[in-house]
Protein backbone atom coordinates (compact mmCIF):
# COMPACT_ATOMS: atom_id res chain seq x y z
CA UNK A 1 0.00 0.00 0.00
CA UNK A 2 1.32 3.43 -0.92
CA UNK A 3 2.40 5.54 2.06
CA UNK A 4 0.90 9.05 2.11
CA UNK A 5 3.33 11.93 1.54
CA UNK A 6 2.45 13.61 4.90
CA UNK A 7 3.98 10.53 6.61
CA UNK A 8 7.36 11.13 5.01
CA UNK A 9 10.46 10.87 7.20
CA UNK A 10 14.11 9.95 6.79
CA UNK A 11 13.36 6.23 7.15
CA UNK A 12 10.64 5.93 4.50
CA UNK A 13 11.84 8.74 2.23
CA UNK A 14 13.08 6.58 -0.64
CA UNK A 15 9.99 4.37 -0.56
CA UNK A 16 7.56 7.31 -0.73
CA UNK A 17 9.65 8.97 -3.45
CA UNK A 18 9.59 5.81 -5.57
CA UNK A 19 5.87 5.17 -4.98
CA UNK A 20 5.00 8.77 -5.84
CA UNK A 21 6.93 8.64 -9.10
CA UNK A 22 5.27 5.35 -10.03
CA UNK A 23 1.75 6.44 -9.15
CA UNK A 24 1.46 8.96 -11.97
CA UNK A 25 -1.23 10.85 -10.03
CA UNK A 26 0.35 14.29 -10.33
CA UNK A 27 -2.63 16.23 -8.98
CA UNK A 28 -2.82 14.16 -5.79
CA UNK A 29 0.93 14.49 -5.36
CA UNK A 30 0.73 18.28 -5.68
CA UNK A 31 -2.22 18.48 -3.28
CA UNK A 32 -0.41 16.39 -0.65
CA UNK A 33 2.76 18.47 -0.99
CA UNK A 34 0.73 21.68 -0.69
CA UNK A 35 -0.89 20.44 2.53
CA UNK A 36 2.48 19.54 4.02
CA UNK A 37 3.92 22.95 3.11
CA UNK A 38 0.95 24.80 4.66
CA UNK A 39 0.20 22.63 7.68
CA UNK A 40 3.41 20.83 8.66
CA UNK A 41 6.28 23.34 8.75
CA UNK A 42 8.36 20.91 10.82
CA UNK A 43 8.71 18.80 7.66
CA UNK A 44 10.06 21.72 5.63
CA UNK A 45 13.64 20.40 5.23
CA UNK A 46 12.57 16.93 4.08
CA UNK A 47 9.72 18.11 1.83
CA UNK A 48 12.16 20.56 0.19
CA UNK A 49 14.39 17.64 -0.78
CA UNK A 50 11.33 15.63 -1.84
CA UNK A 51 10.10 18.38 -4.19
CA UNK A 52 13.60 18.78 -5.62
CA UNK A 53 13.95 15.04 -6.28
CA UNK A 54 10.51 14.83 -7.91
CA UNK A 55 10.90 17.91 -10.11
CA UNK A 56 14.40 17.01 -11.25
CA UNK A 57 13.02 14.41 -13.68
CA UNK A 58 9.54 15.87 -14.23
CA UNK A 59 9.33 19.26 -15.93
CA UNK A 60 5.53 19.15 -15.97
CA UNK A 61 5.44 18.64 -12.22
CA UNK A 62 7.80 21.56 -11.76
CA UNK A 63 5.49 23.80 -13.81
CA UNK A 64 2.53 22.61 -11.76
CA UNK A 65 4.45 23.39 -8.56
CA UNK A 66 4.98 26.95 -9.79
CA UNK A 67 1.21 27.39 -10.03
CA UNK A 68 0.82 25.81 -6.59
CA UNK A 69 3.34 28.23 -5.07
CA UNK A 70 1.34 31.14 -6.48
CA UNK A 71 -1.83 29.62 -4.99
CA UNK A 72 -0.09 29.34 -1.63
CA UNK A 73 1.04 32.97 -1.76
CA UNK A 74 -2.53 34.11 -2.37
CA UNK A 75 -3.98 32.29 0.62
CA UNK A 76 -5.26 34.45 3.46
CA UNK A 77 -4.19 31.92 6.12
CA UNK A 78 -1.48 33.81 8.02
CA UNK A 79 -0.10 30.78 9.86
CA UNK A 80 -0.17 28.82 6.60
CA UNK A 81 1.84 31.54 4.88
CA UNK A 82 4.44 31.61 7.64
CA UNK A 83 4.60 27.80 7.51
CA UNK A 84 5.07 27.89 3.74
CA UNK A 85 7.76 30.57 3.92
CA UNK A 86 10.29 28.10 5.37
CA UNK A 87 9.99 25.72 2.41
CA UNK A 88 9.76 28.51 -0.17
CA UNK A 89 12.97 29.96 1.21
CA UNK A 90 14.76 26.61 0.99
CA UNK A 91 13.57 26.30 -2.63
CA UNK A 92 15.03 29.70 -3.48
CA UNK A 93 11.81 31.61 -4.15
CA UNK A 94 12.82 35.24 -4.72
CA UNK A 95 12.04 37.80 -2.04
CA UNK A 96 12.00 35.35 0.86
CA UNK A 97 15.36 36.72 1.99
CA UNK A 98 13.48 39.89 3.00
CA UNK A 99 11.37 38.03 5.57
CA UNK A 100 13.42 38.30 8.76
CA UNK A 101 12.23 34.96 10.16
CA UNK A 102 13.53 33.01 7.12
CA UNK A 103 16.23 35.34 5.78
CA UNK A 104 19.06 33.36 7.40
CA UNK A 105 17.80 29.94 6.26
CA UNK A 106 20.12 28.68 3.49
CA UNK A 107 18.71 27.88 0.05
CA UNK A 108 18.91 24.10 -0.38
CA UNK A 109 17.99 23.97 -4.05
CA UNK A 110 17.35 27.14 -6.13
CA UNK A 111 14.68 25.24 -8.05
CA UNK A 112 12.27 28.18 -8.08
CA UNK A 113 14.63 31.16 -8.00
CA UNK A 114 12.82 32.54 -11.05
CA UNK A 115 9.66 33.08 -9.00
CA UNK A 116 9.30 36.26 -6.98
CA UNK A 117 7.47 36.36 -3.68
CA UNK A 118 4.08 37.98 -4.31
CA UNK A 119 2.19 37.85 -1.03
CA UNK A 120 -0.63 40.45 -0.94
CA UNK A 121 0.51 43.40 1.17
CA UNK A 122 -2.22 43.04 3.79
CA UNK A 123 -1.39 39.35 4.29
CA UNK A 124 2.32 40.15 4.45
CA UNK A 125 1.69 42.79 7.12
CA UNK A 126 -0.32 40.29 9.17
CA UNK A 127 2.45 37.70 8.83
CA UNK A 128 4.96 40.21 10.15
CA UNK A 129 2.66 41.16 13.03
CA UNK A 130 2.23 37.51 14.03
CA UNK A 131 5.96 36.86 13.77
CA UNK A 132 6.70 39.94 15.88
CA UNK A 133 4.16 38.74 18.48
CA UNK A 134 5.97 35.43 18.76
CA UNK A 135 9.30 37.25 18.94
CA UNK A 136 8.20 38.59 22.33
CA UNK A 137 8.60 35.02 23.63
CA UNK A 138 11.40 33.57 21.50
CA UNK A 139 14.54 34.80 19.79
CA UNK A 140 15.11 34.87 16.03
CA UNK A 141 17.46 31.89 16.12
CA UNK A 142 14.83 29.53 17.55
CA UNK A 143 11.82 31.10 15.81
CA UNK A 144 11.32 28.38 13.18
CA UNK A 145 11.51 25.51 15.67
CA UNK A 146 9.16 27.16 18.19
CA UNK A 147 6.71 28.07 15.42
CA UNK A 148 6.73 24.42 14.36
CA UNK A 149 5.96 23.35 17.95
CA UNK A 150 3.01 25.74 18.04
CA UNK A 151 1.64 24.48 14.72
CA UNK A 152 2.03 20.82 15.70
CA UNK A 153 0.20 21.32 19.00
CA UNK A 154 -2.61 23.21 17.26
CA UNK A 155 -2.80 20.93 14.24
CA UNK A 156 -2.76 17.58 16.04
CA UNK A 157 -5.00 18.32 19.02
CA UNK A 158 -7.30 15.54 17.80
CA UNK A 159 -4.78 12.95 19.04
CA UNK A 160 -2.27 13.31 21.86
CA UNK A 161 -0.20 10.29 20.68
CA UNK A 162 -0.04 11.69 17.14
CA UNK A 163 0.91 15.13 18.44
CA UNK A 164 3.70 13.61 20.54
CA UNK A 165 4.89 11.61 17.54
CA UNK A 166 5.17 14.78 15.44
CA UNK A 167 6.96 16.59 18.29
CA UNK A 168 9.39 13.69 18.69
CA UNK A 169 12.17 14.96 16.38
CA UNK A 170 12.29 18.33 18.18
CA UNK A 171 15.14 17.80 20.62
CA UNK A 172 15.43 21.24 22.25
CA UNK A 173 13.35 21.19 25.42
CA UNK A 174 13.34 25.00 25.49
CA UNK A 175 11.55 25.13 22.13
CA UNK A 176 8.86 22.77 23.43
CA UNK A 177 8.39 24.87 26.56
CA UNK A 178 8.29 28.13 24.58
CA UNK A 179 5.66 26.71 22.24
CA UNK A 180 3.49 25.61 25.16
CA UNK A 181 3.90 29.03 26.80
CA UNK A 182 2.74 30.81 23.63
CA UNK A 183 -0.38 28.62 23.50
CA UNK A 184 -1.31 28.20 27.16
CA UNK A 185 -3.77 31.11 27.20
CA UNK A 186 -5.66 30.01 24.08
CA UNK A 187 -5.48 26.21 23.97
CA UNK A 188 -7.41 23.80 26.19
CA UNK A 189 -5.53 23.61 29.50
CA UNK A 190 -6.14 19.90 30.06
CA UNK A 191 -4.88 19.08 26.56
CA UNK A 192 -1.66 21.00 27.17
CA UNK A 193 -1.26 19.44 30.63
CA UNK A 194 -1.58 15.93 29.18
CA UNK A 195 1.12 16.79 26.63
CA UNK A 196 3.38 18.09 29.39
CA UNK A 197 2.85 14.94 31.49
CA UNK A 198 4.12 12.89 28.56
CA UNK A 199 6.96 15.24 27.62
CA UNK A 200 8.08 15.29 31.27
CA UNK A 201 9.22 11.68 30.86
CA UNK A 202 12.09 13.00 28.74
CA UNK A 203 14.99 13.66 31.07
CA UNK A 204 15.75 17.37 31.27
CA UNK A 205 12.39 18.64 30.01
CA UNK A 206 10.78 19.11 33.43
CA UNK A 207 13.71 21.16 34.74
CA UNK A 208 13.46 23.59 31.79
CA UNK A 209 9.68 23.80 32.20
CA UNK A 210 9.81 24.47 35.94
CA UNK A 211 12.48 27.13 35.47
CA UNK A 212 10.15 28.97 33.04
CA UNK A 213 6.83 28.29 34.76
CA UNK A 214 6.78 31.64 36.59
CA UNK A 215 6.03 33.27 33.23
CA UNK A 216 2.82 31.22 32.80
CA UNK A 217 -0.58 32.37 34.08
CA UNK A 218 -1.06 31.24 37.69
CA UNK A 219 -4.28 29.34 36.93
CA UNK A 220 -2.59 27.12 34.35
CA UNK A 221 0.55 26.83 36.47
CA UNK A 222 -1.37 25.67 39.56
CA UNK A 223 -3.31 23.05 37.60
CA UNK A 224 -0.17 21.76 35.88
CA UNK A 225 1.83 21.53 39.11
CA UNK A 226 -1.01 19.64 40.77
CA UNK A 227 -1.26 17.14 37.91
CA UNK A 228 2.53 16.68 37.84
CA UNK A 229 2.42 15.88 41.55
CA UNK A 230 -0.45 13.41 41.14
CA UNK A 231 1.14 11.71 38.15
CA UNK A 232 4.74 11.41 39.26
CA UNK A 233 5.08 11.99 43.00
CA UNK A 234 1.82 11.09 44.68
CA UNK A 235 1.56 7.39 43.67
CA UNK A 236 3.53 4.72 45.47
CA UNK A 237 6.35 3.14 43.48
CA UNK A 238 4.30 0.01 42.87
CA UNK A 239 1.42 2.04 41.43
CA UNK A 240 3.36 4.73 39.60
CA UNK A 241 2.25 5.44 36.05
CA UNK A 242 5.86 5.95 35.08
CA UNK A 243 8.78 4.08 36.57
CA UNK A 244 12.23 4.24 35.02
CA UNK A 245 15.49 2.88 36.30
CA UNK A 246 17.30 5.94 34.94
CA UNK A 247 14.95 8.88 35.49
CA UNK A 248 11.62 9.48 37.16
CA UNK A 249 10.15 12.98 36.88
CA UNK A 250 9.71 14.96 40.09
CA UNK A 251 11.95 12.64 42.08
CA UNK A 252 15.34 14.32 41.65
CA UNK A 253 16.48 16.98 44.17
CA UNK A 254 16.64 19.59 41.37
CA UNK A 255 13.09 18.90 40.20
CA UNK A 256 11.73 18.87 43.75
CA UNK A 257 13.37 22.13 44.77
CA UNK A 258 12.09 23.93 41.67
CA UNK A 259 8.63 22.42 42.19
CA UNK A 260 8.40 23.50 45.83
CA UNK A 261 9.62 26.99 44.96
CA UNK A 262 6.69 27.40 42.54
CA UNK A 263 3.95 26.14 44.83
CA UNK A 264 1.63 28.61 46.52
CA UNK A 265 -1.21 28.13 48.97
CA UNK A 266 -3.60 27.95 46.02
CA UNK A 267 -1.42 25.29 44.37
CA UNK A 268 -1.52 23.27 47.58
CA UNK A 269 -5.32 23.53 47.71
CA UNK A 270 -5.66 22.14 44.19
CA UNK A 271 -3.09 19.44 44.94
CA UNK A 272 -5.12 18.36 47.98
CA UNK A 273 -8.31 18.19 45.92
CA UNK A 274 -6.64 15.95 43.35
CA UNK A 275 -4.26 13.86 45.46
CA UNK A 276 -5.69 14.08 48.98
CA UNK A 277 -4.62 16.13 51.98
CA UNK A 278 -2.45 13.42 53.54
CA UNK A 279 -0.20 12.91 50.52
CA UNK A 280 0.26 16.62 49.98
CA UNK A 281 1.10 17.41 53.60
CA UNK A 282 3.51 14.49 53.71
CA UNK A 283 5.21 15.82 50.57
CA UNK A 284 5.82 19.27 52.04
CA UNK A 285 7.21 17.73 55.23
CA UNK A 286 9.46 15.16 53.56
CA UNK A 287 12.56 17.31 53.77
CA UNK A 288 12.58 17.62 57.52
CA UNK A 289 11.44 14.02 58.00
CA UNK A 290 14.32 12.81 55.87
CA UNK A 291 16.72 14.91 57.89
CA UNK A 292 15.43 13.31 61.08
CA UNK A 293 14.69 16.72 62.56
CA UNK A 294 11.71 18.21 64.26
CA UNK A 295 10.85 21.84 64.80
CA UNK A 296 8.64 22.88 67.67
CA UNK A 297 5.23 24.06 66.50
CA UNK A 298 2.66 26.25 68.17
CA UNK A 299 -1.01 26.74 67.35
CA UNK A 300 -2.48 29.96 66.06
CA UNK A 301 -4.31 30.36 69.39
CA UNK A 302 -0.99 30.21 71.23
CA UNK A 303 0.59 32.58 68.74
CA UNK A 304 -2.15 35.18 69.26
CA UNK A 305 -1.08 35.41 72.92
CA UNK A 306 2.34 36.69 71.80
CA UNK A 307 3.32 40.25 72.66
CA UNK A 308 3.57 41.60 69.10
CA UNK A 309 5.45 44.61 70.45
CA UNK A 310 8.34 42.34 71.43
CA UNK A 311 9.87 41.91 67.98
CA UNK A 312 12.18 39.03 68.84
CA UNK A 313 9.40 37.09 70.56
CA UNK A 314 7.05 37.83 67.67
CA UNK A 315 9.59 36.64 65.08
CA UNK A 316 10.39 33.42 66.97
CA UNK A 317 6.76 32.51 67.60
CA UNK A 318 5.85 33.35 64.02
CA UNK A 319 8.47 30.87 62.81
CA UNK A 320 7.04 28.22 65.13
CA UNK A 321 3.52 29.00 63.89
CA UNK A 322 4.47 28.44 60.25
CA UNK A 323 6.79 25.55 61.02
CA UNK A 324 7.81 23.71 58.97
CA UNK A 325 5.49 23.92 55.97
CA UNK A 326 6.22 26.25 53.06
CA UNK A 327 2.54 26.69 52.25
CA UNK A 328 1.60 27.33 55.91
CA UNK A 329 4.45 29.79 56.39
CA UNK A 330 3.52 31.82 53.31
CA UNK A 331 -0.16 31.77 54.24
CA UNK A 332 0.53 33.19 57.70
CA UNK A 333 2.90 35.70 56.15
CA UNK A 334 -0.04 37.03 54.12
CA UNK A 335 -2.33 37.06 57.18
CA UNK A 336 0.16 38.97 59.35
CA UNK A 337 1.78 41.04 56.58
CA UNK A 338 1.05 44.32 58.37
CA UNK A 339 3.55 43.24 61.05
CA UNK A 340 6.26 42.62 58.43
CA UNK A 341 6.92 46.19 57.38
CA UNK A 342 10.45 46.06 58.75
CA UNK A 343 13.42 48.38 58.83
CA UNK A 344 16.85 46.89 58.17
CA UNK A 345 17.61 46.18 61.82
CA UNK A 346 14.34 44.30 62.24
CA UNK A 347 15.01 42.41 59.01
CA UNK A 348 18.39 41.34 60.38
CA UNK A 349 16.79 40.24 63.62
CA UNK A 350 14.14 38.23 61.80
CA UNK A 351 16.69 36.53 59.52
CA UNK A 352 18.87 35.63 62.48
CA UNK A 353 15.95 33.96 64.28
CA UNK A 354 14.62 32.38 61.08
CA UNK A 355 17.90 30.65 60.30
CA UNK A 356 18.34 29.65 63.93
CA UNK A 357 14.98 27.84 63.80
CA UNK A 358 15.15 26.46 60.25
CA UNK A 359 18.89 26.32 59.59
CA UNK A 360 18.86 22.59 58.86
CA UNK A 361 16.20 22.81 56.17
CA UNK A 362 18.08 24.19 53.19
CA UNK A 363 15.35 24.07 50.54
CA UNK A 364 12.72 25.42 52.93
CA UNK A 365 14.97 28.37 53.82
CA UNK A 366 15.89 29.11 50.24
CA UNK A 367 12.30 29.06 49.01
CA UNK A 368 10.74 31.00 51.89
CA UNK A 369 13.45 33.67 52.02
CA UNK A 370 13.30 33.93 48.23
CA UNK A 371 9.58 34.63 48.47
CA UNK A 372 10.13 37.22 51.21
CA UNK A 373 12.66 38.99 49.00
CA UNK A 374 10.19 38.81 46.10
CA UNK A 375 7.47 40.32 48.31
CA UNK A 376 9.92 43.11 49.33
CA UNK A 377 9.75 42.10 53.00
CA UNK A 378 13.48 41.38 53.10
CA UNK A 379 16.23 43.38 51.41
CA UNK A 380 18.14 40.99 49.10
CA UNK A 381 21.43 42.60 50.14
CA UNK A 382 20.92 41.24 53.66
CA UNK A 383 20.61 37.66 52.50
CA UNK A 384 24.08 36.24 52.04
CA UNK A 385 23.82 32.74 53.47
CA UNK A 386 21.04 30.19 53.12
CA UNK A 387 22.98 27.35 54.65
CA UNK A 388 22.57 27.55 58.31
CA UNK A 389 22.90 29.33 61.52
CA UNK A 390 23.31 32.98 60.66
CA UNK A 391 21.80 35.30 58.11
CA UNK A 392 24.64 37.74 57.63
Amino acid sequence: MQLPIPRINSTNYQRILMETKQSGDREKTIEDIKNVILLMPHKSPIVTNFISDLARDDAALKDRMVRTINEILETGDIHGLISASFTLRRLGVGGTENLWWVGKIPVVNPLFDGIDLAIPSDSLDKCREEAERMLETVDEESFEEVFCVVQIIKGFRFSVPECLSQLGPISRHKSLVDGIRILHREENSLYLCVLVLELAKKQGFLKILLEDLDSFDHEFRDLLLSLLFECFHSPGEENSVYISSSYTPLRTPEDLELFKHLTTENTARIMKRISGRGKVEKFFHEEEAAAGKEVLRISREEFEKTDFGDKKMFFRNFCLLGSPSISHFLTYLEIYKEHFVLDKEDQKAFLSIFFEVFGGFESFCRIVVGKMVQFKIIDPELVTDFDGNQAL
